[in-house]
């Protein structure tokens, strides 16, 4: 059976504290605490999953069937509800924090309770949100087991919606995802703003030449059972989009409704129709493929170099006294006197790898830039095409601002992660040169960059005009006959009184009428309606302001982009000013490291010199007894790396 990726961990982490333990005493400081830094890295290391998506998604009830919440813990309702962002990680118990800004703009972290979470998350229109405007994120503490191993997931606020800022916060941590799931609905096609929002989560992929790393899961298959056409148009969209093929483009059809329904009722066919299985499943396949391996490998090698720095002195001493001639003393001798000169050599300020490495990170940069400016040409065109058609873009050009500015960043994100592989490389190569082994490493840098800053233009409102309605006439006719005189109808005697008095003429009428308390109401005619009223209606804007507004935004971006460049060459040498010092500072660390070793190694070399061959043979039983953890940790990297090669999901 494969093991889990927690299984793995836990594995790893125990190896790591076992063999911390056994080089206490064994003046490899410098080595232990590299296996230390390595061992909290992945204590540490977080697989950051973010939710995105426009409101009236079901995201927020996804996320609850995700985490087995039959009692919502991420707030649920038919309008937009999530302002903040919202993150899930482990805790060995239920907590709930909120991040607030203070009057001195310091962040700090706050207890709240389950019940205060929708007050913080929701818009100000909501119930007690508005108290909470000085909250920027919610924090939240599961002590569920699927979380142990670092999984963080993230709900967002709807990208495209009535509130623009929504957007801004959801693409802000777009960078930091291992693994984006993008929640559409089959109650209703793609709109135009969230296949722009996904056209941004494209540029960031293709700005970092990664193709993985995006699941579309297509929600509330529990509405309607014909949406197999809206799966595949929905999945051809997204790869235009995204710049992806079919196969590399996931679109699952989930029900997070159907997840709650098997909650309630334990009825597992909710679950088997909910697609949530499969949604899991996929989803731990993009973080396999994306940074299990760079996680769990990088302790693994870490713990090969902490056994090797052990045993190599070790083993030295081994092969010098099993060869009592004495020249194998000796070559190791000379070998390990060189080897030490060699890397004094490497440790100075004028060493040749020092330069190398400054080079070939200023051609990194010069690439990079290009990389960039290649993207944001398209961007460029885009915004001036594309988006400067759209009359949601041009009635409110913050919208155009706040959209190409995501992109900007999204694409120069892209570049740094792309750069990042290739500063690796480069510091695997340098460190090759040199003849250093260097375990697995990922360097990153994410420089902020805001390219358009357009001016305050006023906001084009559709013309209204008054429409005026005719009123058709009315005529209603009433009285002509006699009323009893409180305001009621005549009696029976009243009634009969009268009929009689009528035949004797009116005379007698009104003498009959005052004796029995009946007055006479003459026939009225009412005219009603006569007239006009009017009613608002109103117009689309003019084509004619549209196209001066499309003029003007034009020449402004026009004006901007040359200015683009400046911003792009000072953002790019920023990020390689980090990659220089990072890869220095690592460098130096490995020169340490086998420095250390070969300072163990020369006495050792030493005391096997002037042993008796009756000494000798005792010292061989020691050393064997000495070896044999070290041997066997690095027996167990060799079939760890194995089992994480063989991790579900993970590519050969």
């Amino acid at each position: 059976m494969t093991a889990t990726f927690d299984e793995l961990r836990e594995e790893i982490l125990s190896l790591c504290a076992d063999l911390d333990a056994r080089t206490d005493g064994r003046n490899v400081p410098h080595t232990a605490e590299r296996l230390r830094q390595a061992a909290a890295r992945l204590t540490d290391g977080k697989l950051v999953v973010i939710f995105c998506g426009e409101f009236k998604r079901g995201k927020s009830t996804l996320l609850n069937a995700l985490l087995d919440q039959r009692i919502p813990l991420f707030p649920v309702a038919p309008t937009p509800k999530t302002r903040l962002i919202t993150s899930v990680a482990y805790g060995e118990t239920e907590q709930y924090f909120a991040k607030v800004t203070g009057p001195d703009g310091a962040t700090e972290r706050k207890p709240i309770t389950r019940e205060d979470i929708e007050t913080y998350v929701g818009e100000p229109d909501h119930a007690g949100s508005a108290d909470h405007a000085d909250a920027v994120m919610v924090e939240i503490l599961l002590p569920d087991r699927r979380l142990k191993s670092g999984l963080v997931l993230m709900d967002t606020p709807g990208v495209g919606g009535i509130h623009p800022v929504h957007s801004k916060i959801t693409e802000h941590v777009l960078p930091t995802a291992d693994a984006i799931v993008f929640v559409a609905s089959v109650t209703e096609p793609l709109r135009e703003a969230e296949f722009d929002f996904l056209y941004a989560a494209g540029t960031l992929m293709r700005a970092s030449d990664t193709r993985d790393g995006l699941l579309v899961a297509l929600n509330m298959i529990d509405t309607r059972t014909d949406y197999a056409d809206l799966l595949t148009e929905t999945r051809r969209r997204v790869a235009e989009r995204t710049g992806r093929t079919l196969a590399q483009t996931p679109v699952l059809p989930v029900s997070g409704l159907h997840k709650m329904h098997y909650l309630d009722t334990g009825d597992k066919a909710f679950l088997e129709e909910s697609g949530i299985s499969e949604l899991e499943a996929a989803l731990w396949k993009q973080l396999a493929d994306r940074r299990i391996r760079v996680l769990l490998g990088g302790t693994l090698a870490a713990v090969e170099e902490t056994a090797n720095a052990v045993l190599n002195p070790l083993r030295a001493e081994e092969a010098s006294l099993r060869d009592r001639t004495g020249r194998r003393l000796a070559e190791l001798e000379e070998e390990t006197t060189a080897s030490h000169a060699r890397l004094v050599r490497l440790r100075e300020q004028s060493a040749q790898w020092r330069t190398d490495i400054r080079e070939q990170l200023a051609e990194l940069g010069r690439e990079m830039t290009q990389r960039a400016s290649r993207i944001f040409d398209e961007i460029w065109q885009r915004g001036e095409t594309e988006l400067l058609a759209q009359e949601w873009y041009l009635t409110r050009p913050a919208r155009l601002e706040q959209q190409l500015n995501s992109e900007f960043a999204l694409a120069m994100s892209g570049v740094d992660e792309w750069g990042g592989r290739r500063a690796t490389a480069i510091q695997q190569e340098c460190a090759a040169r040199c003849g250093l082994k260097l375990s697995t490493t990922a360097l990153r840098h994410t420089a902020a960059v805001s390219i358009v800053s357009l001016p305050s233009f006023q906001t084009l409102k559709a013309k209204t005009r008054k429409i005026r309605h005719d009123v058709p006439e009315t005529r209603k006719t009433i009285g002509g006959g006699y009323v009893s005189r409180t305001g009621g109808k005549p009696n029976l005697l009243q009634r009969g009184a009268m009929a009689i008095a009528k035949e004797l003429g009116k005379g007698a009428e009104r003498v009959t009428a005052k004796m029995v308390g009946v007055s006479y109401m003459p026939e009225t005619t009412i005219t009603s309606g006569a007239g006009s009223y009017y009613t608002t209606g109103k117009e689309g804007i003019s084509p004619a302001k549209l196209s001066k507004r499309r003029a003007e935004l034009l020449e402004v971006l026009r004006e901007a982009r040359p200015r683009q460049h400046r911003t792009t060459v000072a953002a790019v040498a920023e990020q390689i000013e980090d990659f220089t010092r990072a890869i220095t500072a690592e460098m130096d660390s490995l020169i340490a490291q086998e420095l250390e070793t070969l300072d163990n190694t020369l006495p050792l070399l030493e005391q096997a010199r002037t042993r008796t061959e009756t000494e000798a043979r005792s010292r061989l039983s020691e050393l064997a007894a000495e070896q044999q953890p070290f041997v066997t940790a690095l027996q167990a990297v060799e079939r760890l790396s194995e089992e994480v090669e063989e991790l579900p999901g993970t590519d050969s």
